[in-house]
């Protein structure tokens, strides 16, 4: 499971790597969270950001505002569940970030968490599907997108057993692009093929409320209740 992600990445920055028409306005969130407006690419309008919420899927809801349980879409079940395999053929997305966080057990209730990025911390591309619904209280559409996750990586799998799906440049194209529906499936299977990184972080990021880069600075490793686990020191990088 990911819920929480950093994007934080300059104007310029997002104009030059993802190709966009124009500097997009993407104030530096360092604890994006379900149920927050999220910057997305999608096939429709490949060279602009959209803010859509993350993790409202309206899909089969009639009209209902549901739960954040959609906020992550297994790669295994994208082409099964009806929640999901409408979607992958029209709706996709790129969800930009330069990092994410993941939290490992350490005691029946006791989680660290660990912030994750590729090298230099650069920004990348997770894999996504989007939804449109009226909103029945006013009639306003609203866009939502869900998180594509795959098993975990051997250097993430000590942490969690599922992380987003991260493409390589060329597979963003594609992601975007593609009619074959047979690669677009092939894709959900891929590993990810940048080396990742992660390192302990505050427990500070478990609160919704609490925004700011000091959240993806090294420290500790200590769980929620303030208790540090030394042996996992030596993750830090």
């Amino acid at each position: 499971m990911c819920d929480r992600y950093a994007i934080y990445s300059s104007a310029e920055e997002l104009q030059s790597r993802f190709q966009l028409e124009t500097h997009p306005i993407v104030p530096p969130r360092y604890n994006a969270a379900p149920s927050q407006a999220l910057p997305v690419i999608t096939h429709e309008s490949p060279h602009s950001l959209s803010f859509f919420f993350w993790g409202l899927d309206p899909y089969l809801a009639k009209g209902k505002i549901i739960s954040q349980k959609a906020f992550n879409a297994e790669s295994e079940k994208v082409t099964k569940s009806p929640l999901y395999r409408l979607a992958l053929p029209s709706r996709r997305c790129l969800i930009p970030a330069n990092g994410f966080y993941l939290w490992k057990k350490v005691s029946k209730k006791g989680q660290i968490p660990y912030y994750c990025h590729l090298s230099n911390k650069s920004v990348f591309a997770m894999g996504g599907l989007w939804d449109e619904y009226e909103n029945p209280e006013n009639n306003k559409k609203i866009n939502t997108f869900t998180l594509i996750t795959i098993p975990s990586n051997q250097s993430l799998f000590p942490l969690q057993n599922r992380i987003p799906l991260i493409f390589t440049r060329e597979m963003e194209e594609q992601w975007l692009h593609s009619k074959d529906i047979n690669e677009l499936k092939n894709m959900l299977m891929q590993p990810i093929m940048a080396e990742t990184y992660h390192y302990s972080v505050s427990n500070m990021v478990n609160k919704f409320s609490i925004d700011h880069e000091d959240l993806i600075l090294p420290v500790k490793p200590a769980d929620q209740y303030g208790n540090y686990n030394l042996f996992d020191w030596k993750d830090i990088k």
